[in-house]
């Protein structure tokens, strides 16, 4: 700090006042540097004080030296003496945390099987053992091949980078606990004094220690170890990603996903016309544009729940002979309930067709039940491809947003139905 403040003091003193330097750095000496001055000659004055008034004080906070170096934007402390019993202690805590959520998980399999287990259920995985333990074996046996077969290849890439990352941690984190840790607990000359912390990593290898050229070959090992990892991955990734190309259902491949179409454009007819002059020579198979159904389905709800009445009340006149009566209202007469929930069934048929026939009505005209997100699907996945990459088809950027389309078991349409200026200010929130 002195040697700072007084190299910075006499550059200061070799610009006389009203004089001329001849470096242009000298020309002007800006206020921030005056400031860093003042500032430096202030915390050494203070400093130099209290050395003198106490012989004890130390610069860091709570006396203990520290032995690695981080930046103050991050937030983050430095080791220290003590920390190792604080990390033993978070450790023993984590295993337990795990061995408690593994034992949670594995009695709520049980109970809520469709919640946990509904891939099994379904065929789409192996069968699980009805037992706590049951899973493990199986889910261990699983390939990765045979999970993007079933339940999507992101989820089996998802999968696959976890294996990808303990290996990595195999490779990389093994030599350095069990070789280099030692070697640094051992022959790093204890400069991390009382921090047993940092005992094993860098921080206990003392200043000019001919360790630091190990460490040169450590950092070259880690570097081509990761890269070799990448490259790997990269090279199994590939192929099932090619077979997926093209093993995709030609009405997926064919199709992309279109959001925020402005609202003249928001009928089949319209957004047809706008991708023909965009793409001249694509030829388009079909559009479809979402639309707000949110009536239709409450009519299909109330079918679907007269047809489950109805059910219910044959079985009872299947079980007891009699046929089984219901009130329509607290204090009204007792009726059949059979000729009851049929003829709600077909007051719910009539409904449900009227209903459909108003939306293909006014999905003719733009807007109304329309929404601003349909599929435009062409004859050839080049085309598809071709519109996926297209760019600045608008004006207005926030407009005509393409995207490949989900599977059809993982389109969500309320979603898709939803209004655009909604949608922004529920993201926001």
């Amino acid at each position: 700090v002195t040697s700072f403040v007084q190299t910075s003091s006499e550059s200061v003193g070799d610009c006389s006042v009203g004089g001329r330097c001849g470096h242009q750095a000298q020309g002007d000496i800006d206020e921030s540097q005056l400031l860093s001055v003042d500032l430096l000659q202030q915390g050494e004055i203070k400093v130099d004080r209290k050395v003198e008034t106490d012989p004890e004080f130390s610069l860091y906070a709570d006396g203990a030296p520290k032995t690695t170096t981080t930046p103050d934007p991050t937030g983050m402390t430095m080791n220290a003496v003590g920390d190792l019993e604080a990390f033993v202690s978070a450790f023993v805590t984590n295993i337990i945390a795990v061995v408690v959520f593994w034992r949670i998980f594995s009695s709520l399999r049980r109970t809520y099987p469709i919640m946990f287990s509904d891939n099994s259920r379904l065929g789409l995985a192996p069968e699980l053992p009805d037992t706590t333990w049951g899973w493990w074996g199986p889910t261990l046996a699983l390939k990765i091949d045979d999970i993007g077969e079933n339940i999507s290849l992101d989820h089996a890439m998802m999968i696959e980078y976890t294996h990808w990352a303990m290996k990595l941690f195999l490779w990389i984190g093994v030599p350095m606990f069990f070789v280099i840790g030692p070697i640094n607990c051992f022959f790093g000359g204890y400069a991390a004094g009382d921090d047993h912390l940092s005992y094993l990593s860098f921080g206990n290898v003392e200043n000019g220690s001919s360790l630091y050229w190990m460490h040169a070959v450590v950092i070259w090992y880690v570097t081509i170890t990761v890269k070799d990892a990448v490259y790997r991955g990269m090279a199994e990734f590939l192929p099932r990603r090619i077979k997926w190309l093209r093993t995709r259902p030609e009405i997926r491949a064919n199709t992309i996903l279109v959001e925020s179409i402005p609202e003249e454009q928001q009928t089949e007819k319209a957004l047809a016309d706008f991708w023909k002059k965009i793409l001249p020579n694509a030829t388009i198979k079909s559009t479809y544009v979402a639309k707000d159904t949110t009536a239709l389905l409450k009519l299909i709800a109330a079918r679907d729940a007269a047809t489950s009445s109805l059910q219910e009340a044959e079985a009872l006149l299947a079980e007891s002979g009699e046929k089984p009566t219901i009130s329509e209202s607290y204090f009204g007469p007792r009726i059949d309930a059979i000729e009851h929930w049929q003829k709600k069934i077909e007051e719910a048929k009539e409904q449900i067709k009227a209903e459909r026939d108003r939306i293909n009505e006014d999905a003719k005209t733009p807007g109304g039940v329309n929404s601003s997100s349909g599929f435009v699907t062409f004859a050839h996945s080049s085309d598809a491809e071709i519109a996926l990459g297209l760019s600045g088809i608008s004006k207005d950027a926030d407009a005509w947003e393409v995207y490949s389309p989900p599977s059809p078991s993982d389109i969500l349409w309320d979603d898709l139905t939803q209004d655009d200026t909604a949608q922004e200010f529920r993201t926001v929130i």
